[in-house]
């Protein structure tokens, strides 16, 4: 008789064949955990960036709503948000009424917004108020939220819509990513599991409860693997990444955190300059200001100082950002306190150069343009440290002039030197005079071929506009400026700020309206 020959399967076989079998379902279920955890953390990622955006677009279309052409303001804001965020599909800021005040298309403007039909409510997790509102269609996740004042009053909204394809793309990427690790993680363990069955069973079972953690949310968790092999590279993996996750919330954390900080360095910006609607008694008046950055570093004011006489100024650090802005508040202080006092624009600089220079950075200076205006009478009698020529316009002459100034700029020299150098200066406005003040960023800007705008751009459009009035000086200014350099980003501050002597026959019509 034979003896039946029984093929035996070794058990080293059995045991490895089994531990791969179990390490390739293991390795596809926390596989498909982390794809699903990072999908949602991405959706959800990408849902607070677009609501922190909207945030950013409202916070910033406050003010503007209340101008009469907020277009002018909100255009620039819009227009750069998508070109920096080209997944962003549009962006658009309505006022209460529904028409639009703020797009990337100019030809929209004055517009009724036309929301779209196919959005429907979106889910979403992410903290927001009642009033911030996600949907959704096929293409577009959209975002609108209300542009509220500083008094609480709802001024308008904006609609904020990310193209959905785009989240679609960071998470095919996250997922490839995920299965790109997973499967070096799959062959380094088959490869472990063959050569060393015994010594990778307590490896694996840290890496399994790792990934379990990691499949969790809980970032913080680190596997310990002391292995030189496949098994201790992948734990490493598994730790950069989970790192590189933790980073990348706490970089959104703190990008939040210093967003906020520019929003309230702008809104004390904001309350530095006047009212948008200035007025003075015999005179119209009229201001613009826009920052080359989130805030800036010019600064301009009326400062009340009597029945009769008003503090008029126009002043440029030598820096932008928030440290020009916090000079220039700590400026604005100081003169709003201590101008009453001082007769003489001169004395009132040299006066408040003492106080800023022990205080002043190396490297950090004012320019600035100081008058004082006494309403009855017309007469201005002004000082510069170290500002731009002031230009004085008539209306019988037809004569544009420059009036420079001798001073220094503040902040550069002790009391003495700035002293010698200072002098008060004089002029007259009659009835249709006037005078335009400026920064360098409107005299120094620059178009395509680094030509600059110029001093004498400026003189030709006083003359075309000063018989039209200070507001619409001011704006023909701010668009020639724009129109000359259409395509080149803005590098400085621009402000502007004019005042013209209110004819008399004007004024006499004013007040017989303002009697009826």
């Amino acid at each position: 008789m034979h003896e039946e020959r029984r093929t035996f399967i070794s058990l080293k076989w059995m045991i490895a064949v089994s531990v791969m079998g179990l390490l390739t379902l293991l390795t596809l279920g926390i596989g498909k955990i982390i794809v699903g955890k990072e999908a949602q953390v991405l959706e959800e990622e990408t849902e607070r960036r677009l609501l922190a955006q909207a945030r950013n677009v409202a916070a910033l279309s406050a003010s503007p709503l209340l101008d009469e052409y907020p277009e002018f303001v909100l255009h620039p804001i819009i227009k750069d948000l998508l070109d920096e965020n080209p997944e962003l599909a549009y962006a658009v800021v309505v006022d209460r009424n529904g028409i639009i005040r703020g797009d990337r298309n100019l030809t929209r403007v004055d517009q009724p917004y036309e929301d779209s039909s196919s959005l429907r409510d979106r889910l979403v997790g992410i903290a927001r108020s009642p009033e911030e509102v996600f949907r959704q269609n096929e293409e577009i996740v959209e975002v609108s939220i209300p542009v509220v004042y500083r008094d609480g009053s709802v001024l308008g909204k904006i609609f904020l819509g990310i193209q959905k394809e785009y989240m679609n793309r960071l998470i095919r990427a996250a997922e490839r990513s995920t299965v790109r690790v997973l499967m070096v993680a799959l062959a380094a363990g088959l490869i472990l599991t063959v050569l060393l069955v015994s010594n990778i069973t307590r490896p694996i079972n840290e890496l399994t409860k790792g990934t379990e953690e990691i499949g969790k949310g809980n970032l913080d968790y680190k596997i310990h693997v002391k292995s030189r092999t496949e098994v201790g590279r992948l734990a490493g993996t598994f730790n950069e990444m989970t790192t590189r996750l933790r980073n990348a919330q706490k970089e959104l954390v703190e990008k939040e955190r210093l967003n906020r900080e520019i929003e309230i360095a702008h809104e004390i910006e904001e309350k530095l300059l006047p009212r948008p609607n200035l007025e003075l008694p015999g005179y119209e008046v009229a201001g613009f200001h826009q920052s080359a950055q989130k805030v800036g570093g010019d600064y301009y004011d009326l400062i009340p100082m009597d029945e009769e006489r008003v503090g008029i100024t126009v002043a440029d650090v030598a820096g932008k950002g928030i440290p020009g802005l916090v000079v220039m508040a700590m400026t604005s202080a100081l003169l709003r306190s201590h101008a009453p006092r001082f007769r003489s624009p001169a004395e009132m600089l040299t006066e408040l150069n003492e106080m800023l220079y022990p205080n002043m950075r190396r490297g950090m200076f004012i320019t600035m343009f100081y008058g004082i205006l006494h309403l009855p009478t017309g007469r201005f009698t002004f000082a510069g440290a170290g500002h731009n020529p002031l230009i004085h316009f008539r209306r019988h002459s037809g004569l544009q002039s420059l009036l420079g100034t001798t001073g220094v700029p503040l902040g550069l020299y002790p009391d003495e030197r700035f002293a010698e150098r200072i002098r008060d200066q004089k002029i007259r406005l009659e009835e249709g005079d006037g005078f335009v003040q400026y920064t360098d960023g409107v005299n120094e800007a620059v178009n395509e071929e680094m030509e600059e705008f110029g001093i004498d751009s400026l003189l030709e459009i006083a003359k075309r506009e000063c018989g039209r009035g200070a507001k619409e000086l001011v704006n023909a200014v701010v668009s020639d400026v724009r129109s000359f350099t259409a395509g080149v980003p803005q590098s400085d501050d621009i402000t502007l700020f004019a005042v013209r002597r209110v004819p008399r026959k004007k004024t006499a019509v004013a007040e017989a309206q303002g009697t009826a």
